[in-house]
């Protein structure tokens, strides 16, 4: 399995497989392809994401943060997930988590999730299995990740980066439009709780001992 952009949670980016080797890669040819944009007009969009593969699917999402399910011996699609996340800046998915639940009997909904997050500041939850957002997660599976980040102007604050599923938590950072004006909002690294989306922690590089609570009338 390949469960995270670096493949695993340490991102050691190696892989064990030997099934391709220096000797036979100049013999592979496409087994099949499979499309994932449907507009590559938008501005300053990119396809940057590294897909996810756990069993026989791979994960991959678009820079609207739409995530496709595909099957990885046909090509064929077996659950799209559309985010439909808008942005006045980069336009970006560089990639999921994933997170089992060893406490969830077998078959359960949401047992295995699909994390990602979007350019427009939320953070979302998917059973793996249909792509179905998780409903005990957030608020109907949805975490909005603009909350006590301060005034958000267009573009202001945005995910780019595959979120970090570590144990049993989701940790973000987030993209800051700085150097702006005066004042602004420090943002915040995060962490939540992979099952119910609650904030855990909170780590304000303008205010390290703010911890949860932010300062400055709502904000980091």
């Amino acid at each position: 399995d390949w469960t995270a952009y670096g493949r695993d949670t340490l991102g050691v980016r190696y892989s064990p497989f030997t099934q391709i080797s220096r000797d036979n890669v100049k013999d592979l040819q496409p087994a099949w392809t499979y499309r994932t944009e449907r507009d590559l007009t938008i501005p300053n969009s990119a396809d940057q994401n590294t897909p996810l593969q756990i069993g026989n699917t791979l994960y991959s999402c678009t820079p609207q943060n739409a995530v496709h399910a595909i099957n990885a011996t046909t090509g064929q699609r077996e659950w799209l997930f559309e985010a439909k996340a808008t942005t006045y800046a980069w336009a970006r998915c560089r990639g999921l988590g994933y997170h089992r639940d060893a406490q969830a009997p077998a078959g359960q909904a949401c047992a295995a999730r699909i994390i990602g997050n979007t350019v427009d500041g939320r953070l979302f939850a998917l059973d793996a299995k249909t792509g179905a957002l998780c409903p005990g997660f957030g608020h109907q599976g949805v975490v909005n990740l603009r909350d006590k980040m301060g005034p958000i102007g267009p573009g202001y604050y945005y995910q780019t980066s595959a979120p970090l599923v570590a144990g049993d938590k989701i940790v973000v950072g987030g993209w800051i439009s700085d150097n702006q004006k005066l004042g602004e909002p420090a943002g915040a690294v995060r962490a939540f709780d992979v099952r119910s989306g609650a904030l855990v922690w909170a780590w304000d590089p303008g205010n390290a001992a703010v911890g949860k609570d932010p300062v400055n009338g709502n904000s980091y």
